[in-house]
């Protein structure tokens, strides 16, 4: 007890006059970065960590392998956090020793251990991209090697062949662009090979696809629909691929076969054509992808079974896969059974046709049509045979088209010799040709609307109609012709784009006066030509005429607006266009007694005395157009009742000129039609703004004015 006493007041002494014990303890090292043991691809590794110590930590430096000590920059303190770069590793391991020092001398150390094993050297190749087709047997090769150290040699190897060496400046970053040729038919691999000093090899693998053969085509959402961009074409058993730009359309490049072809978009349903024959430059197909009805349902397109069925006519054995027969006379048998994909899916609708793709009967009449949602998924026996193959003779197609709920959309063509037994008559060519595009404001889902009669006009013309100017339309253009005397063989439907050079797009019956052209090649502005020939012991070329189709347009009503009180029993009726489109706007205004506008119509200029309205007939300013009631003098009532409740609308459409015969109208576009003034279909059957339009219901004030 006396010597503790003792002690204690000796250690106060000391430091009454100013004397501190001696520092003996060293700093403390750790090292948070790299792990112990770690292993390296590069001769270089960041080290960081920290030192403390008691009093402070003065000094920092380290060591590699052994070797003299390398200063660390370091503010002194208790503790201090280091970050250091250390270059020069030996390849396999090394040591690095951390060291810290305090003011008093005091050292203290830590040691790491890490593996330096060089990584081979990176390679990536920018062009061409994977899956790229082509029409020509070389390609360009663009990219870039990389490594630690330095790229020293760099080879390809085409379809595993030998290495071929490709001059490069060596570097840490080696820069090549190189052709390579000699791609076979079909699928091909390129491998680029790069190597290090230490001969350490990186590579990277592109398959291209040499496809002597070009197909193009065109997705639209809808026949006579608009162009869908962003939709994914891949080919069965093949790299290659496409996707739709903003005009629907795609190409790939494929050698000579057959092909199946799947169409994909977030949001849409599946699409797939089947059996697609390649033999030549092939295009531009239409394909059709539908927006899915349900989102929660599969977008997987339907499965087939296509058999012969019954057999018998045509020369065709019974029950046969239908994919084994290659000729025909006079009679097509066939059954079919269609399975939806996905749970709570069924098929829908199954069509099927020669010598064309089946589907909505305003396009592809003749055809067969089998409702699967009411009937069933088995078409049973059946066969085509009479007008549904009339015309056609020689190589064609027989078609197979399935819909399920999900409009997902399968596609099944068979190639076969068609023969017909008749004999052929003299033909005349074709009399009355008439042609018209139509553009409808809405999008129309074509399954089976009723078959189009003529377009009413002023001039009470025929017409005819396109392909969609955007998602909300529907463009078609509609042909019909006269003919006299004994049918021929089969009318053919040529069309060009620029007057001198013609495409046949459709053969059929003999018996045929009109055919609707809902193509997407099919646009707003785009002047098309179209002639019909008869066929038979010789071809008689029939006349040519052309469209330019419009472009959409909508009507808001103005005035008197909608719910309006007050107002005057002779008012003025005002709307306005989106846009002006076409040579002459026309207007057929109607007021309707509201509790009984079903039937009483109080105001109809156009029932009563078939007049409608047009530019020079209207107040017009802008975009806006106006007229007096009882303008023409027409109405039931002289002026409305008081206090009484009426209701506005209107039919609304736009036309243009041939510029060789101002007399012809061969264009029109339809805003809206609610009572079937312009409607090429003779009755709405598909609501929407076109079929229904918009009215206004008002009230009239107390008759004052």
């Amino acid at each position: 007890m006396k010597l503790k006493l003792l002690y204690t007041g000796l250690a106060g002494a000391l430091l009454l006059f100013g004397c501190t014990p001696a520092d003996t303890s060293p700093p403390v090292v750790r090292v948070s970065q790299p792990a112990d043991g770690a292993t390296v691809n590069t001769n270089g590794v960041e080290v960081r960590g920290s030192a403390t110590d008691e009093r402070a930590v003065a000094r920092v430096t380290y060591q590699l392998n052994g070797g003299p000590e390398q200063r660390v920059d370091i503010s002194t303190g208790k503790q201090v956090n280091f970050e250091l770069d250390v270059s020069g590793l030996e390849q396999g391991n090394n040591v690095i020793t951390l060291n810290a020092y305090d003011a008093a001398g005091n050292k203290g150390s830590t040691q790491l251990k890490v593996r330096y094993q060089p990584g081979a050297p990176g390679v990536v190749i920018t062009q061409p991209v994977a899956g790229t087709t082509l029409n020509r047997t070389g390609v360009n090769v663009v990219g870039r090697a990389t490594d630690d150290q330095a790229v020293t040699r760099l080879t390809y190897q085409l379809n595993g062949g030998p290495e071929q060496e490709v001059s490069i400046t060596a570097g840490a970053q080696a820069e090549f662009s190189f052709a390579v040729s000699g791609l076979r038919e079909g699928s091909n691999t390129l491998t680029v090979n790069a190597y290090d000093a230490l001969g350490l090899k990186g590579s990277a693998t592109v398959s291209v696809v040499y496809g002597p053969l070009v197909l193009t085509g065109l997705v639209v959402d809808n026949n006579a629909g608009a162009a869908l961009a962003g939709s994914t074409v891949t080919v069965d058993g093949s790299p290659a691929t496409a996707v739709t730009n903003s005009e629907g359309a795609f190409t790939l490049h494929l050698p000579a076969g057959t092909y199946n072809f799947n169409f994909s978009k977030p949001g849409y349903a599946g699409s797939r054509i089947e059996g697609l024959r390649l033999e030549a430059n092939l295009g531009p197909i239409s394909v059709v992808q539908k927006r899915a009805a349900n989102p929660g349902l599969a977008t997987t397109p339907p499965s087939l079974s296509v058999t012969t069925g019954a057999g018998g006519c045509g020369g065709i054995a019974a029950g046969v896969d239908f994919a084994t027969v290659t000729q025909a006379q006079a009679c097509v048998p066939f059954r079919i059974t269609a399975t939806a994909q996905g749970s709570g899916n069924m098929v829908r609708l199954i069509y099927a046709g020669l010598a064309k793709t089946p589907g909505s009967g305003f396009f592809s009449n003749p055809r067969f049509s089998w409702s699967a949602d009411v009937n069933g998924p088995d078409t049973g026996n059946r066969q085509l045979s009479g007008a549904a193959v009339a015309g056609v003779n020689g190589p064609t197609t027989f078609e197979v088209v399935a819909y399920d709920l999900n409009d997902n959309r399968v596609h099944r063509i068979y190639y076969l010799d068609f023969t017909q037994n008749t004999a052929s008559p003299a033909v005349t060519p074709v009399t009355s040709f008439r042609v018209l595009s139509v553009t409808l404001a809405q999008a129309v889902g074509f399954y089976s609307p009723p078959k189009p009669t003529a377009v009413r006009l002023p001039t009470a013309s025929s017409i005819s109609v396109q392909g969609a100017p955007s998602a909300d339309s529907t463009l078609w253009v509609e042909l019909s012709w006269s003919y006299s005397g004994t049918n021929p063989d089969r009318f053919e439907i040529w069309r060009s784009f620029d007057g001198s050079t013609f495409t046949r797009i459709a053969t059929l019956g003999g018996t045929a006066r009109a055919y609707n052209d809902g193509s997407p090649q099919l646009a707003v502005g785009r002047r098309v030509y179209y002639r019909v020939d008869a066929v038979g012991s010789t071809t008689a070329t029939g006349p040519v005429l052309a469209t330019t189709p419009l472009d959409r347009f909508t009507v808001s009503l103005l005035s008197p607006a909608k719910n309006q009180t007050g107002v005057s029993v002779r008012p003025t009726f005002s709307w306005s266009v989106s846009r002006v489109v076409g040579d002459q706007r026309l207007f057929a205004p109607f007021v309707l007694d509201y509790p009984q506008q079903g039937e009483y119509l109080i105001w109809s200029p156009y029932f009563s005395t078939g007049q409608l309205f047009s530019d020079a007939d209207l107040e017009v300013s802008g975009n806006t157009y106006s007229v007096a009631y009882n303008a023409d003098g027409a109405a039931s009532l002289s002026r409305l009742e008081a206090h009484h409740a009426y209701s506005f609308d209107l039919s609304a459409a736009a036309v243009s000129f041939d510029p060789a015969d101002p007399a012809r109208v061969e264009a029109i576009s339809i805003a809206q039609d609610i009572w079937n003034v312009f409607h090429p279909l003779g009755v709405c059957n598909f609501g929407g703004p076109v079929c229904t339009g918009e009215w206004n219901e008002f009230v009239t004030g107390d008759g004052s004015y």
